[in-house]
Formats: structure tokens, sequence, C-alpha cells
């Protein structure tokens, strides 16, 4: 089991002594690591998978469950339990997994699995929803927040919507050319950011394709009407959002462009991004 004690809004500690609580009641073996700083957890989970180690429990946010996918991706004989305890938690509410954490403990501790695709941009992985544009900017934002919730992530998409331009992006996929100034690109693998906004809906994390969702820049007097949107999953019935299925795509970028993986702000030293995806690549436990 792989925690990360500062994730989620709760007091720094709870999380792990929680936990702790329900491993002793548990006639399972645990070998419990506890993360310190970005990158440990991927760290952490190429040494047990160096040891042999072949079920993992992560206990913590979106983004700690990529530092741990990306290790795990591939192997087909190991699966990931998720204990979700982040801001977000796109992945465990695509899965409709518990948001109670003795329960979802029982699930990550369970037999059931199902096969999940993992999306790349270059060799950077996905679980949820990765993009460039003006959730990337939102991400940074939120980054440097003291709280987290959904509440600190609302406030951040209002201070930044006004004052933001749309950047131009070239887009290659399935024999067509997009050139086009945008509000953002996003990658969308399962159905959702995380809390509940969602982008793409219909996504599904087994079928084998990447909506590629491009979104215009909202006019300000619509703006209140149709962010709500996002939480009623209603938004790609606008004429300001288009969805494309693929399996691949090529986009261009600008050097001010900024990138959001699961969640987290990622750097990028290239230009051109290669979208592309790996198929039942992952197994999860689920309900």
């Amino acid at each position: 089991m792989i925690i990360n004690p500062a994730s989620g809004v709760g007091k720094k500690g709870s999380l792990t002594d929680l936990l702790n609580k329900l491993i002793e009641k548990s006639d399972k073996n645990f070998i419990i690591s506890q993360t310190e700083y970005p990158g440990h957890a991927e760290k952490l989970a190429e040494q047990y998978l160096n040891e042999g180690i072949k079920h993992f429990i992560v206990a913590g946010g979106d983004g700690t469950l990529n530092e741990v996918a990306k290790v795990l991706t591939g192997y087909p004989n190991v699966s990931m339990g998720i204990i979700a305890a982040g801001s977000g938690n796109g992945l465990a509410r695509h899965l409709s997994l518990p948001k109670n954490i003795e329960e979802a403990f029982d699930v990550a501790t369970g037999q059931k699995t199902i096969p999940i695709d993992v999306g790349f941009l270059n060799d950077k992985p996905f679980l949820s929803v990765a993009g460039v544009g003006f959730d990337a900017k939102t991400a940074s934002v939120f980054a440097k927040m003291k709280g987290r919730g959904m509440k600190n992530y609302v406030i951040a998409v209002v201070r930044n919507y006004p004052g933001y331009k749309p950047e131009e992006y070239i887009i290659k996929t399935n024999d067509q050319v997009i050139k086009k100034k945008v509000f953002l690109v996003s990658f969308a693998n399962s159905n959702q950011f995380g809390g509940n906004v969602s982008i793409s809906p219909k996504s599904s994390l087994q079928d084998g394709l990447i909506d590629i969702c491009i979104l215009e820049k909202i006019p300000a007097v619509l703006a209140a009407i149709m962010f709500p949107l996002l939480f009623m999953k209603k938004l790609h019935k606008t004429r300001y959002l288009n969805i494309i299925q693929a399996k691949e795509a090529e986009i261009h970028i600008t050097d001010k462009s900024l990138i959001q993986i699961d969640g987290d702000l990622v750097q990028f030293n290239e230009k051109v991004l290669t979208l592309s995806l790996k198929e039942k690549a992952l197994h999860i436990h689920v309900k």
C-alpha cells in the first residue's frame, strides 16, 4: 500500500491512521509506505514491482495514482486498488468506486478487476484527462492555492477565465488537420476531470479511443450559464465544444502552452505532442 498522507482536504495523518486500523483488522499481509515528495510514489512502485509484488493499493489523489500507474502499465498479472483521497478523484468517480474509505478498502483488497486503457502524451501516461490550454492554466493556479477541494478549484476557474486568451494549436488526427485558436484541448480517457466536472461524459476507459475535446472560448455573457453544464454533463451538447474520437493524434503547441496530466502541471520540452493509447494496459480493482 502506497499512501499519500497529504492527499485530500482532511487533517494530515488522519488518512494514514484510518488505513492502519483497517489493515490491523484485515487478514492480508501489507507492506506500507508513505510518500514524502512528488515522484516518490513512482519510485516506491518500481521498488515493490522489482521485489515481485503483484497487488498494489494506492491511497491518494489522481496525481498519486498516475505515478504508480506509470510503473504498472503493461503488466497483465499486476493490479492496482484505489482508495480515493484526493480533491478531484476523477478515475475513482468514473469507476463508481466508494467514497467511504472503509468501503473503498474492501474493494481495493477484493478479487474483481477490469483492464482499462491508458493514454499517453509522448511518454507520459494519463488515466483520466490530459490537456493544453485553460484547464492546464487552472491546474497551475490550483496547485499554488493553500487549500484543495472543489471550492478552490471553482475559485481558480473564475479568477482566470476573464483574462485568459485562446491559443492556436494544430491537431492532426484521423486524416484531418485542425488549425485553430481555442480555449482548451482536452484528451479524455475517462469521463471527467474530477469532482464530477465532465467535458466528455461518454468517454470510456475500455473502448480503445481517446476523446479529443476542442473547446472554443465561451463569451463572458454566457459563461455563467455554460459553466454549470460541466457539472450537468451537457457541455458537449453546445456548439462551443467539438469532440473527436481517435487512437492517436499529433498536437502542435506554442512556447507558452501549459500542459496538465491528470490534474498536475507537467513540463514538456517538445512543441509537438504525440497522443497515443495502450489498450487494456492497467488492471484496476472495482466493485
